[in-house]
């Protein structure tokens, strides 16, 4: 197993968001654990088989929408209201599903901060299950984040660093 020093809040956002941008990959630096956000279209060819090919960077794929809409499935068996319970169940009934969970869920503070303990959890689990299927163990970082990535070449050239 390999040590990194993971930046949580940039892998969890690359594992959540990107799904929504076409032409941009997400890495883990491995050296760093910083994320590297990469643009196919501000990259030439070369740049962007480089990143796909050097073993600093591992491709960061996305959750699935399905598995997200399980997690809210097992938190709408554990709500012990049954009214809200019910709510909820029908929210994620067809297409809109996610909208209109968080819309359930929008006037609920207590229940919304239960939900996003939940989903925090759930993600940490995958992204914690993910990092050691890839022979990488996830270890407090000891140095700030800015400019950790700095000299890599690549990142500077074809990537924003998270």
């Amino acid at each position: 197993m390999i040590d990194v020093q993971v930046a949580w809040e940039a892998l969890e956002d690359a594992f959540t968001h990107h799904i929504h941008m076409p032409g941009i990959g997400y890495f883990l630096h491995i050296p760093t654990g910083d994320v590297v956000r990469f643009s196919e279209h501000a990259a030439s060819l070369n740049q962007s088989s480089r990143i796909d090919t050097d073993p600093n960077y591992l491709r960061i794929d996305t959750v699935t929408s399905a598995e997200q809409y399980e997690w809210m499935r097992q938190f709408i068996a554990s709500i012990e209201d049954g009214l809200l319970r019910d709510a909820l169940a029908e929210a994620i009934d067809g297409v809109g599903a996610f909208r209109r969970f968080r819309d359930a869920l929008a006037t609920r503070s207590a229940e919304r901060g239960m939900w996003m303990e939940f989903r925090r959890v759930k993600l940490r689990t995958l992204l914690e299950n993910w990092l050691n299927s890839q022979g990488l163990r996830a270890v407090p970082r000891t140095a700030p984040p800015q400019n950790r990535a700095g000299s890599d070449d690549m990142a500077d050239a074809a990537a924003n660093v998270t």
